[in-house]
């Protein structure tokens, strides 16, 4: 369930923050300007998401070891994957 609610958050906030496109196209300035409001809030809840969702698939790796080759086992993993996170935010351009 709890995958679930996860992947429909992520799909609702991306939704969101796409959807100025389509309402700028049909001119619906009332939910656009709601929209517009939101985009903060929404732009932090979309980076919140994605960074959770990596630090798990770190998490997930410490779970099963025998995945992962023993080269790349150690007990820091989930901070890796948030440091890849981090460096991936430092190229994004707003």
């Amino acid at each position: 369930m709890k995958r679930l609610t996860d992947r429909a958050l992520t799909s609702g906030v991306l939704v969101v923050e796409f959807s100025h496109t389509v309402l700028e196209r049909y001119k619906m300035q009332r939910v656009l300007h709601i929209l517009e409001r939101l985009t903060l809030v929404l732009v932090i809840a979309g980076i919140s998401l994605s960074t959770l969702h990596q630090s798990s698939l770190g998490t997930l790796f410490l779970a099963t070891p025998f995945r992962l080759h023993p080269l790349w086992h150690t007990d820091f993993l989930p901070l890796l994957f948030f440091i890849i996170i981090l460096a991936s935010l430092s190229d994004i351009r707003l």
